[in-house]
């Protein structure tokens, strides 16, 4: 049986919903809904659903993009680089606990910062024992990771990119 995906997005900025609607579409993607939240911020409410799945491309620093927009360490403050980490683990843990047991939850960023990358993930893991991080092979080098993949500017010929796999295991 050809199982369609049942596709649920999330942004703060309801403008980008648009385009989101136009790519489902062109791509023949099932049930698709989306919701204007800002998972960041404690009263957001998510709707009961439980996922198989879960991507979470995090708002942060963008630190992996700066060599081809110099500006970016100027548009980017001390306070960014002490909150986002915080931000992005507040997502994390607010869907969390929609994610079915045996599902995989995606963490991304295009930050290389320690502070975004292995240290977010260390703390999630430190709070969510019922995750672990998913061995999955380093997309361009095929050599295998814990479940966290690092991207340099210099493997990709851009930019730096980090993602994390985990998996909920109770």
């Amino acid at each position: 049986a050809d199982r369609k995906l049942d596709l649920t997005a999330t942004d703060r900025r309801d403008t980008v919903f648009p385009e989101f609607k136009k790519r489902t579409r062109r791509h023949g993607l099932g049930k698709t809904r989306n919701y204007a939240l800002d998972l960041s911020k404690e009263d957001s409410l998510l709707p009961n659903i439980e996922f198989d799945g879960i991507l979470v491309d995090a708002p942060c620093t963008g630190s992996g993009t700066w060599a081809r927009n110099p500006d970016g360490p100027l548009r980017t403050s001390q306070k960014d680089l002490r909150q986002l980490p915080h931000r992005q683990l507040r997502i994390l843990n607010k869907v969390a606990p929609t994610l079915k047991v045996g599902g995989k939850l995606v963490y991304a960023v295009c930050s290389w910062t320690q502070s975004e990358t292995n240290a977010v993930v260390s703390t999630f893991l430190d709070a969510h024992p019922e995750f672990e991080l998913t061995p999955t092979p380093h997309p361009l080098t095929g050599v295998e990771t814990d479940g966290r993949v690092l991207i340099t500017p210099e493997e990709s010929q851009g930019d730096a990119m980090f993602v994390a796999i985990f998996k909920k295991t109770s």
